[in-house]
């Protein structure tokens, strides 16, 4: 009734047109409020399917984590191969390699979306970044294989998130 009578009213057009701004500011908060929400989930989302990967893929994380490949040139070997042969064998050990580095590059480039998310003045509203950037900082510096495939490929990456790991 009220909204009928309002409408109806020759001077109340003024009135109308606020409640239609305000109806339109209040949506596009709500809706980039959402929209920031779904951010957030998405990166807890690729986080969790790190860990999946993780459970997934036993070979790549045990030679992911084996300290016995954290010598600084683990993947000089996929690096130095002849040219025309390949490492996509399954007999070939140079499949796990490769196996590791995609797992690597794929970590890596989580890495880096998060960190240039956590400069963004939205995202800090709903995350803290300081423990996003504490946790990619822990990790780029604590796992030897990131580190050794950051500083090989560190041009495939932006220049910012490079000289934040220290590279």
């Amino acid at each position: 009734m009220f909204l009928s009578e309002l409408l109806s009213n020759p001077n109340a057009s003024p009135t109308v047109a606020l409640l239609g701004v305000l109806l339109s500011i209040a949506t596009y908060c709500l809706g980039r409020w959402s929209s920031l929400r779904t951010l957030s989930a998405k990166y807890r989302d690729r986080l969790y399917d790190l860990n999946k990967l993780t459970l997934q893929f036993g070979d790549v994380a045990l030679a992911f984590f084996d300290p016995g490949n954290h010598t600084g040139h683990y993947f000089d070997q996929l690096y130095n191969m002849a040219p025309g042969s390949s490492a996509a064998s399954q007999n070939n050990p140079l499949a796990l390699v490769a196996q590791v580095r995609a797992y690597v590059h794929y970590r890596l480039n989580f890495y880096e979306e998060i960190y240039y998310a956590t400069q963004s003045r939205s995202f800090r509203i709903l995350e803290d970044a300081r423990t996003w950037r504490s946790y990619i900082l822990s990790e780029v510096t604590d796992q030897a294989l990131v580190r050794e495939l950051l500083v090989r490929d560190k041009d495939k990456f932006g220049q910012s998130f490079v000289e934040f790991a220290g590279v």
